[in-house]
């Protein structure tokens, strides 16, 4: 009987011994095929996440690229606001100064329209003056004619009468 149980025994240690080794191949199997897969995968994802960098990448750079383009806009813009502010000083100036002159013109204009006035009631004053003197010389000669008669009389009265009479 000890030659059945041992015979039994290392049988059944012989069907032990295969079924951990096939135990151990199988779960080698298992594990060597899962470690497959998630290798394939790790692949997979690596190559995923190398196109996604890659994709970063070019976001990155367009991003930059739309920084740059949105820093020289917004120096233009600052540009053209300030040249705007500008524009809009010196058109408030010539504003000013085209009200100043309109004023001085209307002023220089009523001015003008009154001196005319003066100028044009001077001018028949000095009318009216030049024909009182042309009267008045008139006069004058008339007078001056009168006198000179006067003394011819006189004159010619005196050398004929004698000394102390009147003519």
């Amino acid at each position: 009987m000890a030659t059945y149980l041992g015979r039994n025994v290392n049988l059944a240690l012989l069907v032990i011994i295969i079924g951990v080794v096939v135990a151990l191949v199988g779960t080698t199997v298992f594990f060597q095929r899962g470690l497959q897969n998630r290798t394939q995968e790790y692949q997979t994802t690596a190559g995923s996440l190398s196109e996604c960098n890659v994709a970063l990448a070019n976001y990155e750079s367009s991003l930059n690229q739309a920084q740059q383009k949105v820093n020289e806009t917004t120096q233009d813009i600052r540009k053209y606001d300030q040249l705007y502010e500008q524009k809009t000083s010196e058109l408030k100036d010539t504003q000013d100064q085209l009200s100043s002159t309109q004023k001085q013109l209307t002023f220089e204009q009523l001015q003008k329209a009154k001196f005319q006035q003066f100028y044009e009631s001077m001018l028949q004053v000095n009318l009216q003056l030049n024909q009182t003197v042309a009267y008045q010389a008139s006069q004058i000669n008339g007078l001056n004619s009168q006198i000179s008669d006067l003394n011819d009389r006189v004159s010619a009265c005196r050398n004929k009468l004698p000394v102390g009479q009147i003519c």
